[in-house]
């Protein structure tokens, strides 16, 4: 018995919108649909969805979140400054130029720094916030450092990856003899024997995967320290496009995914921001960012903003990204207390409240 097929029916695309300031609901001004299945595709391939394809770029990837949040940006800046911007922003996507997801120019996420960095400075525990800091803006990254120190810090990332800083403070030794003091050669040649011995010994986290990952790793270091003469040189050739570094290393390497190469990337030097879960809520409570999930999408949108937050304010990624993280976690023993904590944010003492949806919403329930 032949199946029929289902009767075609036109979906409906959205080519304007009208937006009420008093209530801030959105609504579509224009709908069209296509007369053929054909001209459908022909639409759902380009200009049919150009709006709705504009908004995407403006907003990040979820239009539904600017439209839950429309009122709080006509509330925040007024309805004329709203709809200067607004128009604005059109503007630029007509030249297909990028906008800002929450309408923030250079001055604006300038000012969100400094105020943060001044909080944080205030509840500094002694001098630990600035020296952090300091040492960021010093860190260089050094191609001629030796493979063992490019094998240390990778090491390192992926033993503190889940686990507190100060978990690992007095195990460091213990990790480093176990690792031949970091002799990616040696540690290449391992065997399962040196794998059950690590995994007898009392000093060391017993965590299989991440021991095996980096016994493994370091015959890929190897490797590719001996194509390109050093393992540095590799990092040289390919640190200024980010993202493809950040992709070939992931690739390569056990254990590193989308964050943590971000973590390690910024630990031998080249600067970038990890995207961990303190930053992430702050980002999205200041509606720098749409959506709190840890997807490959929402963490190169964190690295975007952390760009033009460097642009703006001419400090380093890893300084941006150590800001954040106090802000939202304390740090390691930098600050006395976690500013904006998942359960118990200190808005009354936060200098972010004009900036923070999350304030705004709590205020408004």
């Amino acid at each position: 018995m032949v199946k029929k097929k289902p009767k075609w029916k036109p979906k409906k695309f959205v080519i304007g919108v009208t937006i009420d300031m008093k209530t801030g609901k959105v609504t579509p001004s224009k709908v069209i649909q296509a007369k053929t299945p054909e001209e459908e595709k022909e639409w759902e391939r380009g200009f049919a969805e150009r709006w709705v394809d504009s908004m995407k770029i403006l907003w990040g990837d979820k239009f539904d979140w600017f439209v839950r949040n429309v009122k709080y940006f006509i509330d925040k800046y007024g309805e004329e400054e709203f709809s200067r911007r607004w128009n604005k922003a059109m503007k630029e996507l007509e030249r297909k130029e990028p906008v800002p997801s929450n309408f923030m120019d250079k001055k604006e996420l300038k000012e969100i720094f400094e105020l943060m960095f001044e909080k944080l400075k205030s509840i500094s525990i002694d001098d630990n916030f600035i020296d952090d800091i300091s040492k960021r803006r010093k860190t260089t990254f050094d191609k001629n450092r030796p493979d063992s120190f490019f094998y240390q810090q990778l090491v390192g990332t992926i033993h503190v990856s889940g686990y507190r800083v100060s978990i690992l403070r007095n195990r460091w030794d213990d990790i480093k003899k176990a690792f031949s003091n970091y002799d990616v050669y040696k540690v290449s040649r391992y065997t399962d024997r040196d794998f059950k011995k690590m995994m007898q010994n009392p000093k060391l986290i017993k965590n299989e995967r991440k021991l095996r990952a980096c016994i493994e790793n370091a015959k890929i270091m190897k490797d590719i320290s001996e194509k390109y003469g050093s393992f540095g040189e590799y990092l040289e050739r390919n640190k200024t496009n980010l993202k493809k570094l950040k992709e070939d290393l992931i690739k390569k390497f056990h254990y590193l995914g989308n964050v943590l190469v971000l973590e390690y990337l910024k630990e031998i030097g080249i600067d970038s921001i990890k995207p961990d879960v303190h930053v992430v809520r702050v980002m999205y409570r200041l509606c720098l960012i749409d959506s709190e999930k840890m997807s490959p999408e929402n963490i190169d949108k964190v690295i975007e903003v952390a760009s033009k937050m460097s642009q703006s304010t001419k400090e380093k990624l890893s300084v941006i990204d150590a800001i954040f993280w106090m802000y939202g976690g304390s740090g390691d023993n930098h600050v006395k207390k976690a500013m904006c904590s998942k359960n118990k944010p200190l808005c009354r003492e936060c200098p972010l409240m004009e900036y923070c949806i999350f304030h705004s919403k709590k205020n408004s329930e």
